[in-house]
């Protein structure tokens, strides 16, 4: 508990969703008990000309649809990860096991822009992927991005004044482009590396030095963000969605950049 800190919520399925599907289950099969209560009275009160096989089998394929969504609603639930945030770290529990991971730690988020994040502590380790099926998701994203740029930029901002040079990852903007549309559970993508210390960014071959950066532009209609230099010239251009851990690496810019001006005055 003290590592962790306190537990700030707990988030599982959503039951909205759930509800949602087992009204529609209660529908179709209520239409299917329907049908098949019509042909008792056929001859009797009711006059049909057709094949009545046909009437069974739209009455029993209706019960047989409204049981399947049924058994995928109950599947879906229950393969759903359960996660608890609390002032530390993130732990998740499903089945794949039960995982706590610091927010310190986890160096790589990758935000789907159509809604999903996934979180991994390492290259080596295997993503933990958030969907919307996940009651009160919308808070959770909230309140996992905040953690983590907290203790995760502490952490690294520690480092950047001790001289050392910290790693950021981004993907290709074909591969961010294809995860931004469609957010699959798939993020096996070469990831390539942005170096940062404590004077300057590089990325690829370019370098800039951190006080010279003016502003990170985003367009996300246009999918595009530049790095722009204090003269108005751009160093860099990529997808929105092709830096991991974004968030992270842009509080540590502006950090930098308020630690310089403080040691110039």
């Amino acid at each position: 508990m003290e590592q962790t800190g306190q537990l700030i919520r707990k988030y599982a399925h959503s039951r909205s969703l759930m509800f949602v599907w087992m009204f529609f289950a209660t529908i179709v099969g209520g239409v299917g008990f329907f049908i098949l209560s019509l042909i008792t009275h056929i001859g009797k009160t009711l006059h049909f000309n057709g094949n009545i096989s046909i009437l069974y089998a739209a009455g029993y394929g209706a019960i047989v649809i409204a049981a399947s969504i049924v058994l995928i609603t109950i599947i879906a639930i229950k393969s759903q990860p359960v996660f608890y945030v609390y002032e530390n770290a993130i732990r998740s529990t499903g089945k794949h096991g039960d995982k706590t991971d610091f927010f310190a730690d986890i160096e790589d988020l990758f935000i789907f822009l159509m809604g999903g994040f996934g979180y991994r502590t390492s290259c080596n380790s295997p993503w933990i992927f958030v969907g919307g099926r996940i009651s009160g998701y919308g808070e959770l994203t909230q309140k996992f991005r905040e953690l983590h740029v907290k203790h995760r930029g502490d952490q690294l901002f520690k480092e950047l004044m001790e001289g050392k040079t910290v790693i950021f990852h981004y993907i290709s903007d074909e591969d961010a482009r294809s995860k931004s549309n469609f957010a699959s559970r798939n993020l096996n993508y070469p990831t390539f590396n942005i170096e940062l210390t404590q004077y300057h960014l590089r990325i690829k071959d370019s370098v800039i030095p951190v006080h010279r950066i003016k502003d990170i532009k985003s367009n996300y209609w246009i999918e595009k963000s530049e790095i722009i230099d204090v003269e108005g010239n751009l160093f860099h251009k990529m997808h929105p969605a092709a830096v991991i851990s974004f968030d992270v690496l842009y509080d540590l810019l502006a950090r930098l950049q308020e630690s310089t001006a403080n040691i110039s005055r």
